[in-house]
């Protein structure tokens, strides 16, 4: 994978790299492919979408603004997209948005703040099944709230946001204090048919 990621970034340097990109913008440090997230979850990079692989490099390299909002259907390829980039950051964090309500109902408040905090010093954040069930209660809102924050303020809004939902239908459900944060980068929505479903 380390070859065909050198060569879909072109002449992106893996490490001894400035953070700040074109007019400012926050550009991700890399390293060599290694599978630290979710490691039994399948990815390979040769299956990511080309027009989202070049979106990747327009992001890493400060050609385009950070947050990444990544929508499509279930089984569209927008997890193992994510987390072949994962795969090459330097450092990088992932979540689910269940799996975070479940952690901060589960764990003591310093383990939660500890587990903020360390969302904030990451290169990269995936937040992923944004809106799943279609409602959003006071825990989900405050876990994405929290996770939002943490990125804006303390990492250059480097994050990637995953749903089902449009930009549009996003917007309608949470309100603006989320939606501004996660949708004011770039947006790039994934089409297909669910390849899980398919194999």
């Amino acid at each position: 994978m380390g070859a065909q990621f050198d060569e879909i970034l072109q002449h992106v340097s893996i490490s001894g790299r400035s953070n700040e990109g074109p007019a400012g913008r926050k550009v991700l440090a890399l390293r060599q492919p290694e599978r630290r997230i979710l490691p039994a979850v399948d990815r390979r990079l040769d299956f990511v979408d080309s027009g989202l692989l070049e979106v990747f490099r327009a992001l890493v390299t400060g050609q385009a603004l950070w947050p990444l909002y990544l929508h499509g259907p279930t089984g569209a390829g927008k997890t193992m997209a994510a987390l072949c980039l994962c795969d090459v950051a330097e450092t990088a964090a992932y979540w689910a948005v269940e799996d975070l309500c479940d952690f901060v109902m589960r764990e003591s408040p310093v383990e939660v703040q500890g587990e903020f905090q360390r969302i904030a010093e990451k290169g990269l954040a995936v937040l992923d099944e944004l809106g799943q069930r279609g409602t959003v209660g006071d825990l989900h809102y405050s876990a994405v709230k929290k996770f939002a924050d943490a990125r804006e303020l303390h990492a250059s809004r480097v994050a990637i946001y995953m749903s089902n939902l449009g930009p549009k239908a996003f917007a309608e459900l949470y309100d603006d204090r989320i939606w501004s944060r996660v949708l004011c980068g770039t947006r790039y929505e994934l089409a297909g048919e669910d390849r899980r479903a398919a194999r």
